[in-house]
């Protein structure tokens, strides 16, 4: 997990995906998501009444937790300035059963807020909003959590949920990729294959037989 400057997330969270997952990810995310689409999406309109599922208070909270889970580091951007709740709330509107879990983990976490701190959760200090995200996480994923909806990833664990939307947005971002150094490409447009080089055999080709010829 990322160190932010200032305060130091503890959240138990995935470790970085590596190629191979984020291409997973890019190709069949939940199922029948496509990514790119996703990004190509949020690139190309505004928050209108037609295309939001969030209030602007859910959006602020949403940003909130984005950037707690995976912080500034180095050059690398959080996952709010990226744009991951904008990514998030194209797929709930896509994805009904996840806009309804978002919602009430949204909703439970501004709830601990106010009755833990006396404000609401985008009023938070850093510290503070990590560690209500924690006990929600240990809340959430004990045997005694209440079940999430049917058709969500992780079916009682909001915090889960929260967190790979988190993590699907931030690590299929094209700006991610150029940063980490990944390229994408389609199984119908692969890379190129080099040229097998033969003479790298050589060395084996001359070798004496190290066996018994039997006839």
């Amino acid at each position: 997990m990322r160190r932010a400057t200032g305060c130091r997330p503890r959240l138990t969270c995935p470790q970085s995906p590596g190629s191979n997952d984020i291409e997973l990810m890019n190709q069949q995310p939940n199922g029948s998501r496509h990514v790119s689409a996703i990004w190509a999406e949020v690139a190309a309109q505004g928050q209108t009444e037609k295309t939001c599922v969030l209030s602007a208070q859910q959006r602020r909270w949403l940003a909130v937790i984005a950037n707690r889970i995976i912080p500034v580091s180095g050059d690398m951007p959080s996952a709010g300035e990226l744009g991951a709740p904008a990514y998030i709330e194209v797929v709930l509107r896509q994805v009904p059963e996840l806009h309804k879990q978002v919602l009430d983990g949204l909703d439970q976490l501004n709830r601990s807020s106010r009755t833990t701190y006396q404000t609401e959760l985008g009023l938070l200090t850093c510290q503070q909003q990590i560690d209500l995200l924690e006990a929600f996480e240990a809340k959430t994923a004990s045997p005694a959590a209440e079940p999430g909806l049917a058709g969500a990833r992780d079916e009682s664990n909001l915090f889960a949920t929260l967190r790979d939307l988190v993590y699907e947005a931030y690590y299929t971002h094209p700006d991610t990729w150029d940063r980490l150094g990944y390229t994408f490409y389609t199984t119908e447009n692969g890379p190129a294959m080099e040229l097998f080089d033969a003479t790298i055999l050589d060395r084996v080709r001359n070798r004496p037989k190290h066996y018994r010829d039997i006839r």
